[in-house]
């Protein structure tokens, strides 16, 4: 039994050397007898906590705000002429000075000249109409003597503004003319009706442009239609050629004016 005590013992002490990390117990007690009571307490160490540290955590600043600066339509300017006063029918009453170049005046130097009245009536904003009435006085074709009363009746057309200071015109229309040639006895009395068409212009002065000076350049061509005389001793205002048998005369002849006067609107 002594060795059994004895084997015990040294089997505690065996596993209280094998454990030296872990404080051992043996308590032994002999009453009334022998027995062996071994304990093992084992004491082990906490698991140490580790704290993982707390995330970084990056806040970006929000982006600045988008701010959308619209830009005003552009100012479109529209320039616009200025205000013209509407159309007002105009009527002219006016003076010229005429001077008259007929057929074959210019072989002799001869000429005539003479001066008129006028009467304007714009009633459109480019149209007009004049009516004229006119006296010339001076040397035919062959060097004798010569007076005319010529009438015309004339559409003018005028494009521009009715109120602009320079209007450029055109005309044309239908004419008529008596004529006295030569000298008492040997006297003709002709009488012509034909047509004339010309260009000109007006320059018209004032605030209100109501006076215009004027000036224009006509051609005419006209046919005399009463008889020619017969005696051969009154002049026959150069519509002949020739003399005696072979002479030949026409009805037709043509020429041009020239006028410059002034127009005194209402």
């Amino acid at each position: 039994m002594k060795r059994s005590l004895l084997s015990i013992t040294a089997l505690a002490i065996a596993i209280a050397c094998l454990a030296p990390a872990a404080p051992a117990r043996a308590q032994a007690s002999v009453q009334g007898g022998i027995s062996v009571s071994a304990g093992v307490a084992v004491t082990t160490q906490p698991a140490p906590v580790v704290v993982a540290p707390a995330p970084v955590v990056v806040v970006a600043p929000a982006p600045p705000p988008v701010v959308v600066v619209q830009k005003p339509p552009p100012k479109v300017i529209i320039k616009t002429p200025p205000l013209r006063p509407p159309f007002e029918k105009q009527f002219g009453f006016g003076l010229r000075l005429n001077w008259g170049f007929h057929g074959r005046e210019h072989m002799y130097g001869e000429g005539m000249g003479g001066g008129g009245l006028l009467l304007r009536m714009r009633l459109l904003p480019h149209f007009a109409t004049e009516i004229g009435l006119d006296a010339y006085g001076g040397e035919g074709y062959d060097g004798a003597k010569r007076v005319e009363v010529p009438f015309s009746l004339g559409l003018m057309w005028m494009p521009m503004y009715y109120l602009t200071r320079v209007q450029f015109y055109t005309i044309g229309g239908l004419g008529g003319a008596w004529a006295h040639v030569g000298e008492d006895p040997y006297v003709d009395k002709p009488f012509y009706l034909g047509a004339f068409i010309g260009a000109g212009f007006e320059l018209k002065l004032g605030i209100k442009r109501r006076l215009a000076l004027f000036t224009d350049l006509r051609g005419f061509i006209r046919k005399r239609l009463n008889d020619r005389p017969e005696d051969t001793l009154i002049p026959d205002g150069g519509s002949c050629k020739g003399s005696g048998e072979l002479k030949e005369c026409t009805d037709w002849e043509g020429g041009v004016t020239w006028s410059i006067g002034i127009v005194a609107y209402f």
